[in-house]
């Protein structure tokens, strides 16, 4: 995964590389400028958290305890959390999950505490962030939980829902 960069979005120059395995990432800048990249590997076997500052060409990755697909980096109220899909584990199966949620997890010292699951199951996630003056979040995310679904997700419907939370 690389950062790259445009002044007229035709012609692009590479700036650094973020990962060496990246695919779905989200980022978000810190008020100092310093820049953070949560970052899910190609195998969804691990999750990365990349900070870096400008001239963002020096990555410091360091991985977390929790595999987050669809992940959406947020602050609020000087804290910040992290929402994708969650993989519920099947207690009897172990390295397999029972089923999907929408989650928001907090983030501290580079450690995730779940913090609430979104009405969601099946196909979920990618989600929408608009952080209110009241620090109330706004999120928009698909689901399969009103749905039929089956075990071959991506070819059933979903719906788009609009969720406000306070975190």
């Amino acid at each position: 995964m690389h950062l790259v960069r445009s002044n007229d979005a035709l012609d692009w120059e590479k700036v650094s590389q973020v990962s060496p395995d990246g695919s779905e990432a989200t980022f978000r800048m810190a008020e100092d400028g310093t820049m953070r990249v949560a970052i899910r590997d190609k195998k969804e076997t691990r999750l990365s958290i990349a900070t870096a500052k400008p001239p963002f060409e020096d990555w410091q990755l360091t991985d977390v305890d929790t595999i987050i697909p669809a992940p959406k980096l947020i602050l609020v109220g000087g804290q910040e959390y992290i929402i994708g899909r969650h993989h519920l584990p099947d207690s009897n199966n172990p390295g397999s999950y029972i089923d999907r949620r929408t989650s928001v997890w907090r983030i501290e010292d580079y450690k995730l505490e779940h913090v609430l699951d979104l009405p969601s199951s099946g196909d979920t996630s990618y989600v929408g962030v608009i952080i209110q003056e009241d620090e109330s979040v706004l999120l928009s995310y698909y689901s399969q939980h009103e749905v039929k679904y089956s075990a071959e997700h991506w070819i059933c419907p979903a719906n788009i829902y609009l969720a406000q939370i306070r975190l």
